[in-house]
C-alpha cells in the first residue's frame, strides 16, 4: 500500500505510515562542585536525579532526599573512591 494508507488484515486495521524512532538527547552531567547542600540537588527533581545517578554508575531508587543525598554523598570523591553501598549493579569504575 502508499505510504500513509490504512488497510484491514482479519478485522484489524494497520496503519502504515512509517514511525520515526524517538531520537534521545542526552543531558549533560550536573557539577555537583557548584552545589552546596542536599536541599540545592534536591531542587533538580526526582528525574533529573535518577539521570544523575544512573550517568555515574550509582543507585537509582529511593525518595528525592536519599537520591540527593548519594549525590551529595560523591561531591568530593573521585569514580574509584564511589562508596561501595550506593554503586549500581553496572557501576565501572574509571
Amino acid at each position: 500500500s502508499p505510504k500513509g494508507q490504512t488497510r484491514t488484515l482479519t478485522n484489524q486495521t494497520v496503519n502504515e505510515t512509517p514511525q520515526l524512532p524517538i531520537k534521545q538527547t542526552k543531558i549533560p552531567l550536573f557539577d555537583l562542585a557548584l552545589l552546596s547542600s542536599c536541599s540545592e540537588i534536591e531542587e533538580l527533581g526526582l528525574d533529573r536525579l535518577k539521570q544523575e545517578l544512573i550517568e555515574r554508575g550509582l543507585k537509582c531508587g529511593g525518595s528525592l532526599q536519599e537520591r540527593a543525598n548519594r549525590l551529595f554523598l560523591i561531591k568530593d570523591l573521585r569514580r574509584s573512591e564511589y562508596p561501595m553501598k550506593i554503586r549500581g549493579k553496572k557501576f565501572v569504575p574509571f
